[in-house]
């Protein structure tokens, strides 16, 4: 069995449809590739995103407190945002007994 393909040599532009199919897929497999390496990327950058994560909630979740300082047997240090809380409070007439 021949077959013919002169009727698909339409101006110089080969046009079977069989091999412009086998194009397309090439092009979509290219183009599946690129987003695999686009996703891998991202999830590697996630991943980190989350170790970060994680290691500050750590350190957030286990920063001595005034309670552990005490119970340690240090002194507490206040902080500046304390400090200014409690100025704030002796200035406005706050710290009044009864």
């Amino acid at each position: 069995m021949c077959v013919n393909y002169k009727h698909y040599l339409k101006g110089g532009t080969l046009t079977i449809p069989w091999l412009l199919n086998i194009d397309k897929a090439i092009m979509a497999l290219n183009a599946a590739k690129q987003q695999k390496t686009k996703a891998e990327a991202t999830s590697r950058e996630l991943e980190s995103l989350a170790v970060n994560a994680w290691t500050l909630f750590d350190d957030v979740l286990y920063e001595k407190t005034d309670e552990t300082a005490v119970a340690a047997g240090t002194k507490a240090v206040p902080t500046e945002a304390a400090e200014a809380k409690e100025k704030e409070c002796n200035t406005k007439g706050k710290d009044k007994q009864d």
